[in-house]
Protein backbone atom coordinates (compact mmCIF):
# COMPACT_ATOMS: atom_id res chain seq x y z
CA UNK A 1 0.00 0.00 0.00
CA UNK A 2 3.22 2.25 0.47
CA UNK A 3 4.53 1.79 -2.36
CA UNK A 4 1.58 2.26 -4.29
CA UNK A 5 1.02 5.75 -2.61
CA UNK A 6 4.25 6.57 -3.19
CA UNK A 7 4.46 6.02 -7.21
CA UNK A 8 0.90 7.54 -7.14
CA UNK A 9 2.27 10.59 -5.71
CA UNK A 10 5.31 10.30 -8.13
CA UNK A 11 3.14 10.10 -10.86
CA UNK A 12 0.79 13.14 -9.66
CA UNK A 13 4.48 15.53 -9.66
CA UNK A 14 5.47 14.35 -13.22
CA UNK A 15 1.85 15.53 -14.39
CA UNK A 16 2.09 19.30 -12.78
CA UNK A 17 5.48 19.33 -14.71
CA UNK A 18 3.78 18.09 -17.42
CA UNK A 19 1.07 20.52 -17.40
CA UNK A 20 3.65 23.14 -16.46
CA UNK A 21 5.62 23.01 -19.69
CA UNK A 22 1.97 22.66 -21.67
CA UNK A 23 1.62 26.03 -20.72
CA UNK A 24 4.95 27.67 -21.26
CA UNK A 25 4.39 26.17 -24.63
CA UNK A 26 0.77 28.39 -24.77
CA UNK A 27 2.24 31.26 -23.39
CA UNK A 28 4.72 31.58 -25.84
CA UNK A 29 2.92 31.31 -29.24
CA UNK A 30 3.22 34.41 -30.04
CA UNK A 31 7.33 34.09 -31.03
CA UNK A 32 6.13 31.07 -33.78
CA UNK A 33 6.03 31.73 -37.56
CA UNK A 34 3.20 28.52 -37.28
CA UNK A 35 1.72 27.81 -34.55
CA UNK A 36 -0.25 24.30 -35.54
CA UNK A 37 3.43 22.72 -35.66
CA UNK A 38 3.05 23.81 -32.20
CA UNK A 39 0.19 22.85 -31.82
CA UNK A 40 0.99 19.09 -32.75
CA UNK A 41 3.73 18.97 -30.97
CA UNK A 42 1.99 20.08 -27.99
CA UNK A 43 -0.37 17.04 -29.12
CA UNK A 44 2.06 14.67 -29.28
CA UNK A 45 3.88 15.55 -26.21
CA UNK A 46 0.79 15.35 -24.06
CA UNK A 47 -0.23 11.54 -25.50
CA UNK A 48 3.08 10.30 -24.30
CA UNK A 49 2.89 12.13 -21.24
CA UNK A 50 -0.43 10.61 -20.58
CA UNK A 51 0.27 6.91 -21.82
CA UNK A 52 3.74 7.13 -19.87
CA UNK A 53 2.14 7.78 -16.58
CA UNK A 54 -1.31 5.21 -17.20
CA UNK A 55 -0.52 1.74 -16.13
CA UNK A 56 1.35 2.14 -12.95
CA UNK A 57 0.88 -1.35 -11.78
CA UNK A 58 3.70 -2.69 -13.85
CA UNK A 59 7.00 -0.72 -13.08
CA UNK A 60 8.43 -1.27 -16.52
CA UNK A 61 6.55 1.02 -19.46
CA UNK A 62 5.51 -0.97 -22.01
CA UNK A 63 8.04 -1.39 -25.17
CA UNK A 64 5.22 -0.01 -27.75
CA UNK A 65 5.09 3.48 -25.11
CA UNK A 66 8.90 3.70 -24.92
CA UNK A 67 9.44 3.45 -28.49
CA UNK A 68 6.28 6.44 -28.98
CA UNK A 69 8.21 8.42 -26.25
CA UNK A 70 11.55 8.10 -28.30
CA UNK A 71 9.79 9.01 -31.25
CA UNK A 72 8.26 12.01 -29.75
CA UNK A 73 11.64 13.40 -28.50
CA UNK A 74 12.59 12.89 -31.92
CA UNK A 75 9.72 14.80 -33.52
CA UNK A 76 8.54 17.38 -31.30
CA UNK A 77 12.23 19.42 -31.22
CA UNK A 78 11.85 19.31 -35.08
CA UNK A 79 8.01 21.02 -35.44
CA UNK A 80 9.01 23.31 -32.32
CA UNK A 81 12.33 24.48 -33.82
CA UNK A 82 11.28 24.59 -37.37
CA UNK A 83 9.05 27.59 -36.44
CA UNK A 84 11.65 29.13 -34.12
CA UNK A 85 14.34 31.84 -34.38
CA UNK A 86 18.10 30.13 -33.21
CA UNK A 87 17.78 33.86 -31.34
CA UNK A 88 15.17 32.51 -28.82
CA UNK A 89 17.71 29.63 -27.71
CA UNK A 90 20.11 32.18 -25.95
CA UNK A 91 17.76 34.69 -24.82
CA UNK A 92 15.71 32.84 -21.77
CA UNK A 93 12.60 32.68 -23.82
CA UNK A 94 9.96 30.11 -23.15
CA UNK A 95 9.71 29.21 -26.79
CA UNK A 96 12.09 26.36 -25.89
CA UNK A 97 10.00 25.34 -23.63
CA UNK A 98 10.01 21.75 -25.49
CA UNK A 99 13.43 20.95 -24.04
CA UNK A 100 12.63 20.76 -20.45
CA UNK A 101 9.31 18.81 -21.49
CA UNK A 102 11.36 16.17 -23.79
CA UNK A 103 13.83 16.45 -20.70
CA UNK A 104 10.53 15.40 -18.31
CA UNK A 105 9.46 12.56 -20.66
CA UNK A 106 12.94 10.72 -21.17
CA UNK A 107 13.33 10.99 -17.03
CA UNK A 108 9.64 8.94 -16.31
CA UNK A 109 10.56 6.42 -19.79
CA UNK A 110 14.57 5.94 -17.71
CA UNK A 111 12.43 5.59 -14.19
CA UNK A 112 9.82 3.37 -16.04
CA UNK A 113 12.87 0.94 -16.49
CA UNK A 114 13.56 2.04 -20.36
CA UNK A 115 17.00 3.62 -19.92
CA UNK A 116 17.88 2.70 -23.10
CA UNK A 117 15.56 4.62 -25.30
CA UNK A 118 15.65 7.76 -22.11
CA UNK A 119 19.81 8.05 -23.08
CA UNK A 120 18.73 7.57 -26.63
CA UNK A 121 16.20 10.44 -27.33
CA UNK A 122 18.38 12.29 -25.10
CA UNK A 123 21.38 12.20 -27.22
CA UNK A 124 19.24 13.29 -30.64
CA UNK A 125 18.15 15.86 -28.27
CA UNK A 126 21.60 17.44 -27.75
CA UNK A 127 22.55 16.42 -31.20
CA UNK A 128 19.78 18.63 -32.64
CA UNK A 129 20.65 21.76 -30.04
CA UNK A 130 24.18 21.73 -31.47
CA UNK A 131 23.08 21.24 -35.09
CA UNK A 132 20.34 24.03 -34.84
CA UNK A 133 21.71 26.59 -32.38
CA UNK A 134 25.81 25.74 -31.73
CA UNK A 135 27.37 24.67 -28.64
CA UNK A 136 26.94 27.35 -26.92
CA UNK A 137 23.29 27.31 -26.60
CA UNK A 138 23.07 24.42 -24.39
CA UNK A 139 23.34 25.37 -21.47
CA UNK A 140 21.01 28.67 -21.29
CA UNK A 141 18.13 26.50 -23.46
CA UNK A 142 18.05 24.26 -20.27
CA UNK A 143 19.68 21.10 -21.57
CA UNK A 144 21.94 20.64 -17.82
CA UNK A 145 18.28 20.33 -16.18
CA UNK A 146 17.32 17.72 -18.38
CA UNK A 147 20.27 15.85 -18.33
CA UNK A 148 20.12 16.05 -14.46
CA UNK A 149 16.60 14.71 -14.63
CA UNK A 150 17.41 11.48 -16.81
CA UNK A 151 20.32 10.85 -14.62
CA UNK A 152 18.61 10.79 -11.65
CA UNK A 153 15.76 8.83 -12.85
CA UNK A 154 18.06 6.73 -14.36
CA UNK A 155 19.60 6.00 -10.36
CA UNK A 156 15.94 5.68 -9.29
CA UNK A 157 15.59 2.52 -11.99
CA UNK A 158 18.41 1.10 -11.43
CA UNK A 159 17.86 0.96 -7.54
CA UNK A 160 14.43 0.02 -8.18
CA UNK A 161 15.76 -3.23 -10.23
CA UNK A 162 18.14 -4.02 -7.68
CA UNK A 163 15.62 -4.21 -4.90
CA UNK A 164 13.30 -6.19 -7.36
CA UNK A 165 16.08 -8.72 -8.09
CA UNK A 166 17.06 -8.86 -4.68
CA UNK A 167 13.17 -8.82 -2.87
CA UNK A 168 12.87 -11.82 -5.88
CA UNK A 169 16.37 -13.98 -4.39
CA UNK A 170 15.26 -12.83 -0.79
CA UNK A 171 11.61 -14.22 -1.70
CA UNK A 172 13.03 -17.42 -3.45
CA UNK A 173 15.22 -18.29 -0.46
CA UNK A 174 12.55 -18.02 2.05
CA UNK A 175 10.15 -20.16 0.28
CA UNK A 176 12.82 -22.44 0.08
CA UNK A 177 13.50 -22.29 4.10
CA UNK A 178 9.37 -22.83 4.42
CA UNK A 179 9.60 -25.95 1.75
CA UNK A 180 12.70 -27.28 3.41
CA UNK A 181 11.01 -26.53 6.94
CA UNK A 182 7.71 -28.08 5.75
CA UNK A 183 10.04 -31.26 4.64
CA UNK A 184 11.49 -31.91 7.88
CA UNK A 185 8.59 -31.21 10.02
CA UNK A 186 6.78 -33.91 7.42
CA UNK A 187 9.78 -36.09 8.29
CA UNK A 188 9.62 -35.79 11.41
CA UNK A 189 5.67 -36.78 12.12
CA UNK A 190 6.24 -39.54 10.15
CA UNK A 191 8.82 -41.08 11.82
CA UNK A 192 7.15 -40.46 14.64
CA UNK A 193 4.35 -42.07 13.43
CA UNK A 194 5.69 -45.30 12.32
CA UNK A 195 7.79 -45.48 15.53
CA UNK A 196 4.17 -45.52 17.21
CA UNK A 197 2.80 -47.52 14.62
CA UNK A 198 6.01 -50.26 14.99
CA UNK A 199 5.84 -49.51 19.00
CA UNK A 200 1.89 -50.60 19.28
CA UNK A 201 2.35 -53.78 17.30
CA UNK A 202 6.23 -55.11 18.81
CA UNK A 203 6.27 -53.97 22.17
CA UNK A 204 3.60 -56.76 23.52
CA UNK A 205 5.88 -59.09 21.78
CA UNK A 206 9.26 -57.78 23.21
CA UNK A 207 7.80 -57.66 27.07
CA UNK A 208 6.59 -61.19 26.23
CA UNK A 209 10.60 -61.66 25.41
CA UNK A 210 11.45 -60.70 28.86
CA UNK A 211 9.09 -62.08 31.03
CA UNK A 212 10.03 -65.72 29.60
CA UNK A 213 13.81 -64.89 29.21
CA UNK A 214 14.01 -65.69 25.89
CA UNK A 215 11.83 -69.36 25.60
CA UNK A 216 9.14 -68.82 23.17
CA UNK A 217 7.06 -71.11 21.51
CA UNK A 218 7.22 -71.83 17.74
CA UNK A 219 4.43 -70.34 17.48
CA UNK A 220 5.74 -66.93 19.10
CA UNK A 221 8.98 -67.08 16.93
CA UNK A 222 6.93 -67.08 13.71
CA UNK A 223 5.27 -64.28 15.51
CA UNK A 224 8.18 -62.10 16.03
CA UNK A 225 9.16 -62.93 12.41
CA UNK A 226 6.39 -61.87 11.09
CA UNK A 227 6.81 -58.52 13.34
CA UNK A 228 9.98 -57.95 11.71
CA UNK A 229 8.78 -58.03 8.31
CA UNK A 230 5.96 -55.40 9.29
CA UNK A 231 8.86 -53.18 10.81
CA UNK A 232 10.60 -53.82 7.10
CA UNK A 233 7.38 -53.17 5.51
CA UNK A 234 7.34 -49.74 7.29
CA UNK A 235 10.77 -48.81 5.32
CA UNK A 236 10.23 -50.23 2.13
CA UNK A 237 6.43 -49.42 1.70
CA UNK A 238 5.77 -46.17 3.65
CA UNK A 239 3.20 -44.69 1.28
CA UNK A 240 1.73 -48.27 0.60
CA UNK A 241 0.83 -48.88 4.65
CA UNK A 242 -2.37 -47.79 6.47
CA UNK A 243 -4.26 -49.90 9.43
CA UNK A 244 -6.26 -52.07 7.07
CA UNK A 245 -3.11 -52.91 4.80
CA UNK A 246 -1.25 -53.65 7.63
CA UNK A 247 -4.10 -55.99 9.06
CA UNK A 248 -3.93 -57.93 5.66
CA UNK A 249 -0.77 -58.13 5.26
CA UNK A 250 0.40 -59.27 8.32
CA UNK A 251 -3.26 -61.74 7.83
CA UNK A 252 -1.67 -63.45 4.31
CA UNK A 253 1.94 -64.00 6.67
CA UNK A 254 -0.08 -65.41 9.12
CA UNK A 255 -1.52 -67.70 6.64
CA UNK A 256 1.93 -68.61 4.75
CA UNK A 257 2.36 -66.12 2.28
CA UNK A 258 5.49 -64.05 1.47
CA UNK A 259 4.45 -60.70 1.35
CA UNK A 260 6.85 -57.75 0.14
CA UNK A 261 6.20 -54.28 -0.35
CA UNK A 262 8.33 -51.79 -2.65
CA UNK A 263 7.02 -47.89 -2.52
CA UNK A 264 8.82 -46.59 -5.18
CA UNK A 265 7.55 -42.95 -4.78
CA UNK A 266 4.67 -43.18 -7.34
CA UNK A 267 2.11 -42.14 -4.52
CA UNK A 268 4.29 -39.15 -3.12
CA UNK A 269 1.76 -36.43 -5.07
CA UNK A 270 -1.26 -38.31 -4.58
CA UNK A 271 -3.98 -35.75 -1.93
CA UNK A 272 -4.55 -37.53 1.12
CA UNK A 273 -8.44 -38.27 0.32
CA UNK A 274 -7.27 -40.11 -2.85
CA UNK A 275 -4.24 -42.00 -1.41
CA UNK A 276 -6.42 -43.76 1.44
CA UNK A 277 -9.17 -44.62 -1.61
CA UNK A 278 -5.71 -46.73 -3.08
CA UNK A 279 -5.31 -47.99 -0.09
CA UNK A 280 -8.11 -49.38 1.04
CA UNK A 281 -8.64 -50.36 -2.42
CA UNK A 282 -5.25 -52.16 -1.99
CA UNK A 283 -6.20 -54.06 1.09
CA UNK A 284 -9.86 -55.04 -0.33
CA UNK A 285 -7.60 -56.75 -3.22
CA UNK A 286 -5.75 -58.61 -1.05
CA UNK A 287 -7.99 -59.95 1.44
CA UNK A 288 -9.48 -63.00 -1.22
CA UNK A 289 -6.09 -64.16 -1.83
CA UNK A 290 -4.87 -67.57 -1.76
CA UNK A 291 -1.43 -68.14 0.66
CA UNK A 292 1.07 -67.49 -1.96
CA UNK A 293 4.30 -65.32 -2.90
CA UNK A 294 2.80 -61.81 -3.27
CA UNK A 295 4.48 -58.67 -4.37
CA UNK A 296 3.23 -55.51 -4.09
CA UNK A 297 4.98 -51.73 -6.10
CA UNK A 298 3.72 -48.63 -6.51
CA UNK A 299 3.44 -47.78 -10.46
CA UNK A 300 5.12 -44.56 -11.91
CA UNK A 301 3.67 -41.08 -11.51
CA UNK A 302 2.35 -41.24 -14.83
CA UNK A 303 0.76 -44.71 -15.33
CA UNK A 304 -3.05 -44.18 -14.21
CA UNK A 305 -2.37 -47.22 -11.90
CA UNK A 306 -1.22 -46.45 -8.56
CA UNK A 307 -0.37 -49.81 -7.18
CA UNK A 308 0.09 -52.84 -8.93
CA UNK A 309 0.12 -56.32 -6.95
CA UNK A 310 1.08 -59.63 -8.31
CA UNK A 311 0.44 -62.91 -6.44
CA UNK A 312 1.93 -66.40 -7.40
CA UNK A 313 0.70 -69.34 -6.61
CA UNK A 314 2.69 -71.50 -4.08
CA UNK A 315 5.13 -74.27 -5.84
CA UNK A 316 4.10 -77.61 -5.13
CA UNK A 317 7.11 -78.93 -3.14
CA UNK A 318 6.25 -82.26 -3.72
CA UNK A 319 6.53 -81.93 -7.32
CA UNK A 320 9.73 -80.37 -6.85
CA UNK A 321 10.87 -83.52 -5.28
CA UNK A 322 10.14 -85.54 -7.91
CA UNK A 323 11.83 -83.74 -10.58
CA UNK A 324 8.92 -82.08 -12.33
CA UNK A 325 10.34 -78.66 -13.79
CA UNK A 326 7.23 -77.72 -14.67
CA UNK A 327 6.37 -76.98 -11.43
CA UNK A 328 7.35 -73.00 -11.50
CA UNK A 329 5.40 -70.71 -9.34
CA UNK A 330 2.14 -70.01 -11.82
CA UNK A 331 0.58 -66.61 -11.74
CA UNK A 332 -2.32 -66.57 -9.16
CA UNK A 333 -3.86 -62.83 -9.89
CA UNK A 334 -2.70 -59.46 -11.43
CA UNK A 335 -4.02 -56.69 -9.77
CA UNK A 336 -3.67 -52.80 -10.83
CA UNK A 337 -5.49 -50.30 -8.44
CA UNK A 338 -6.19 -47.09 -10.50
CA UNK A 339 -5.34 -43.83 -8.62
CA UNK A 340 -8.69 -43.29 -8.26
CA UNK A 341 -10.35 -45.94 -7.23
CA UNK A 342 -13.88 -44.55 -7.32
CA UNK A 343 -13.80 -44.14 -11.10
CA UNK A 344 -12.50 -47.38 -12.09
CA UNK A 345 -12.45 -50.67 -10.86
CA UNK A 346 -9.03 -53.14 -10.53
CA UNK A 347 -8.03 -55.58 -12.95
CA UNK A 348 -7.55 -59.05 -12.08
CA UNK A 349 -7.18 -62.24 -13.63
CA UNK A 350 -6.45 -65.31 -12.43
Amino acid sequence: MKTVFRTTILMLLAALFAAYHVVLALTSLNRVADTRFVVVALALYVAAMAASLSGTKRLRLELVVALFNLAVAIAVPLLVTSQLDPADATNGAYSTWYVGAIGMLLAVTAARSRVPYAWMGMAFLIFHIVVWAGPAALVPIGITGALAWTAAATAISRALENARRERITYATAERGAAQWKAAQDARLVERRDRLQQTSGRTLPMLYRIVDSAGRLTSRERDECRYLEQAMRDEIRGRMLLNDAVRDVVMDQRRAGSTVTLLDEGGLDELPTPQLERVRDALAESLRPLSPGKIVIRTAGERSPHAVTVVALEQKDESASLLGDDDSDDSVQAFIQIPRDPQTAASVGSK
